[in-house]
């Protein structure tokens, strides 16, 4: 119950955020006051709703573990790979089909 509640938050907030960012005073170097706050008005979701939005944005959020995950093992990868490709140390073939 817990995960789901953080979950849905997380998106909420993800969702406010421009809204909130648009009422902010921006004399006050875009700081958000309590105005900027009151000014965003909200539904507060029956309980079972984050208890249902969580299973459904599951696969999502293990996607984006995934992919992160991913791209840093292609950073490393790239960054081992890539002085020794401008340096000469590792040569590419080119590939049959004049790719």
């Amino acid at each position: 119950m817990v995960l789901s509640a953080f979950r849905f938050m997380l998106c909420l907030s993800q969702t406010l955020h421009g809204k909130i960012v648009n009422h902010a005073n921006i004399s006050t170097s875009f700081g958000t006051s309590k105005s900027s706050f009151q000014a965003t008005k909200l539904i507060i979701p029956h309980e079972q709703v984050p208890v249902r939005f969580a299973p459904r944005v599951q696969l999502l959020y293990e996607r984006i573990a995934s992919n992160e995950r991913n791209s840093l093992t292609l950073a490393v990868h790239r960054d081992g790979l890539l002085p020794k490709l401008l340096s000469g140390e590792l040569r590419v073939k080119p590939m049959e089909n004049g790719l």
